[in-house]
């Protein structure tokens, strides 16, 4: 009876996601619905798979517990955000066609002639940044690598070093493609914005930050310091943008430190996870905003 109860009750969670993802799908809401309801779904399967497995994780139970509560934060703030998309007359969309048409292009042989291309890019410029991809990316492989190292804790404390060592490297590759796609992400903001005169240069935006305890003080630079900049860099061109929160960036970067010390890091490292996704969040719409107002503008030039 236990087992039906459970499959009854994963079943309305599955369900419910599907639906909030489907119904604010390409919105914030589905995002962060869509990642809370698949975190309450994977759970307790991953409980029960790792009791099936012999792994007793309820050693780990706070780390679970931690998961949970995670989860429902983003669903929380899923809600919070709902009436807002609601009220909307069209729904956002994310995806990259729906962004910017193509100009009308001219017969081929014709003065002024250009092969077809993407709408969504231009030679030398970034392309439009997926929400999606890097929110899942960047939160998926934190996620999952944690719980890799939480269960090769796990074996260590009962004495199976040979299996926790692979849970251990697994959960480094895992968390190496976060680290990389985080990367990529910061190369791209700084990249934008180089015609600005910006601080930094994008290699060292993102580099510094591999630098030990040097880092400490570059992620302000890079991520607070971009904000100032990407703030500076709009409202020099009118761009129709919404400005970065400098405020906001300010304490993702303290809680970011925080978070990297030795055990008291682990009680801030949820807070920490909750701001870097609305960061990821913000910078994809800021530098999606700019990339659009730079295709406009060519597309306008080279239909002239």
């Amino acid at each position: 009876m236990s087992d039906f109860v459970f499959f009854l009750n994963q079943l309305a969670i599955l369900a419910c996601g599907i639906l909030v993802f489907y119904r604010y799908r390409n919105t914030h809401v589905g995002i962060f619905g869509g990642i809370g309801f698949a975190a309450l779904f994977l759970i307790p399967m991953l409980q029960r798979l790792l009791w099936d497995l012999g792994v007793e994780w309820y050693r780990a139970r706070v780390f679970f517990d931690l998961l949970f509560l995670a989860a429902y934060c983003f669903i929380l703030y899923a809600l919070y955000i709902m009436p807002a998309i609601a009220m909307t007359a069209e729904l956002p969309s994310l995806k990259p066609q729906n962004i910017l048409k193509p100009p009308t292009l001219k017969e081929p042989g014709a003065a002024g002639y250009q092969q077809p291309g993407r709408a969504d890019y231009v030679p030398g410029m970034p392309r439009i940044l997926s929400k999606p991809f890097y929110l899942g990316s960047i939160l998926g492989s934190s996620t999952v690598s944690i719980i890799f190292f939480v269960i090769a804790i796990v074996l260590v404390m009962d004495n199976d070093e040979e299996e926790a060592v692979v849970f251990w490297l697994i959960g480094f590759l895992i968390a190496a493609y976060g680290i990389v796609i985080f990367a990529m992400l910061v190369h791209t903001m700084w990249n934008t914005i180089q015609d600005g005169a910006p601080r930094t240069t994008p290699g060292k935006g993102v580099g510094y930050l591999f630098i030990p305890f040097y880092n400490f003080y570059w992620i302000f630079q890079s991520f607070l310091g971009w904000s100032e900049d990407f703030n500076r860099y709009i409202n020099e061109r009118n761009i129709s943008a919404t400005e970065m929160p400098e405020g906001f960036v300010r304490a993702l970067c303290i809680f970011a430190v925080i978070q990297a010390i030795p055990y008291i890091g682990m009680l801030f490292s949820l807070f920490y996870m909750m701001l870097l996704s609305i960061f990821i969040d913000r910078v994809c719409d800021a530098v999606n905003a700019v990339i659009k107002y730079k295709l406009s503008a060519q597309v306008q030039t080279d239909m002239t």
